[in-house]
């Protein structure tokens, strides 16, 4: 099954968590990484999205301590 991930960070300290989601991601998993210093914002809000690092799947925010169980 594939999903539709969607990774929103605030700077470069978040590489090693895009990694970590990225490493979760299945093969046919569409991983887009946001960051807010760059690009992304309109998205975030449109999530509401307070706190960063976040994960979105399949356009629902994730804890992303539970992504294993849920990809």
């Amino acid at each position: 099954m594939s999903a539709y991930i969607e990774i929103f960070t605030n700077g470069q300290e978040d590489e090693t968590f895009v990694a970590k989601v990225k490493a979760l991601a299945c093969p046919k998993c569409t991983v887009l990484v946001y960051d807010l210093a760059e690009n992304g914002q309109e998205q975030a809000e449109t999530y509401q999205l307070k706190s960063f690092p976040a994960v979105v799947l399949n356009g629902t925010l994730v804890d992303h301590r539970k992504l294993p169980s849920l990809l």
